[in-house]
């Protein structure tokens, strides 16, 4: 099965969770909020505890979680400022494109991607790296998309709230010491919770996506999220491993095949879910999501042999 193929088999499970999101909003009504509750407050501190706990905190592997969180924080930067001149300094989107600029689906899309393509050491590298992923969108992903609707203190408060850090902290801190969760049962439940966080996390998209409507659809927010997803976010991490090398970190062949991968991931579906989550333009932020996963298809089969052969 090539690159192509495979990517497409992959996306098909993910579209069809969007649809029938988009079938629960308009037939059923489903409140998106309460579903988003569940995935912030439940099923993602869980899930985020066992990835810190559980990922080998081995080697070259530990500089991969810093880079990708250092990238994501240079690219959210930049769109800081670039959305206070589209939108307006101190806008709400102003502060959500900032959030998704710095996002990316290393989760889903990512991971889903490398087990076709890696062997399974090098996919062990790309489960470390989402751990970077995580903490960019659980602290200053959520903090900016917050800024959109309430003040710096309301804002630092809420992110004060959020279990995923703590969870996160915890996860990091029993593996270093070597404690870990054991048996079948337990392997086997958070198999259903990581199930459960993909279908729900999806589904948000499509309950969002029922409400987008002609006079929602934001085409500048759209077009400089995808400027920073698939532009910005493959050259700046061309830059830091220039950098890297510089200093004298050289990472091997297969750990820089890893950051190219990550680093052409379309947008964060968590955007959307905080965004419904704190009532700041979800439709706008779903939009976004819904055409850079549907970009991703002929995006990533074309861009990424041609960065594989710079690893």
């Amino acid at each position: 099965m090539n690159t192509v193929t495979a990517l497409l088999v992959s996306m098909v499970p993910l579209y069809v969770l969007v649809g029938l999101g988009f079938v629960a909003k308009r037939w059923l009504n489903t409140d998106s909020r309460s579903l988003a509750s569940i995935l912030v407050y439940i099923l993602a501190p869980l899930i985020t505890f066992y990835a810190a706990n559980t990922t080998p905190l081995v080697g070259q592997a530990l500089f991969l979680p810093a880079f990708f969180l250092m990238l994501a924080l240079c690219v959210s930067w930049l769109f800081y400022g670039i959305g206070g001149l589209a939108f307006g300094q101190g806008s709400a989107r102003q502060f959500l494109l900032a959030a998704t600029a710095g996002s990316g689906n290393a989760g889903y899309f990512g991971l889903g991607l490398a087990l076709v393509l890696f062997p399974k050491e090098q996919v062990n590298l790309v489960v470390l790296s989402v751990l970077g992923f995580i903490f960019y969108m659980h602290t200053l992903g959520f903090y900016l998309t917050a800024r959109g609707k309430f003040s710096v203190a309301e804002s630092l408060v809420r992110l004060a709230k959020l279990p995923v850090v703590y969870a996160f902290v915890l996860g990091l801190v029993l593996n270093a010491l070597h404690v870990h969760g054991s048996g079948a049962e337990y392997a086997e439940f958070m198999s259903w919770l990581r199930g459960s966080y993909t279908v729900l996390g999806m589904m948000v998209v499509g309950l969002s996506v029922a409400t987008i409507t002609a006079e929602v659809i934001d085409f500048r927010f759209t077009v400089l999220s995808l400027c920073a997803k698939f532009i910005v976010w493959p050259l700046f991490a061309g830059v830091l491993l220039l950098l890297a090398a510089r200093v004298g970190i050289v990472f091997s062949p297969e750990v820089v095949q890893v950051v190219w991968l990550l680093s052409i991931v379309p947008i964060a579906t968590n955007t959307v879910t905080y965004a419904h989550l704190l009532g700041v333009h979800s439709d706008v932020s779903a939009v976004a999501v819904l055409v850079s996963t549907l970009l991703a298809v002929l995006y990533v089969p074309i861009v990424w042999p041609l960065l594989f052969r710079f690893a």
